[in-house]
């Protein structure tokens, strides 16, 4: 991955994660809700990965975040 995909991922990552935390959910249950696994999730918030297009459709319905919140 190349440093600018890097930071992308770090900072969809972040606000993945203060979404989650200001939503009371766990890391299990937002990959619950989503359907995926509980490794998807701390990859995306560790910034080591990008959710896909359909699962940032389901990250703002679920945490109702504006999409620019998910915007790299």
């Amino acid at each position: 991955m190349n440093s600018h995909c890097g930071d992308t991922a770090g900072r969809v990552g972040s606000r993945i994660r203060e979404a989650r935390l200001a939503a009371g959910l766990t890391q299990s249950a937002l990959a619950e809700l989503l359907g995926v696994s509980r490794t998807s999730v701390i990859n995306w918030e560790m910034g080591r990965a990008l959710p896909s297009f359909s699962h940032l459709v389901r990250l703002r319905e679920v945490l109702g975040l504006p999409w620019w919140e998910l915007a790299a």
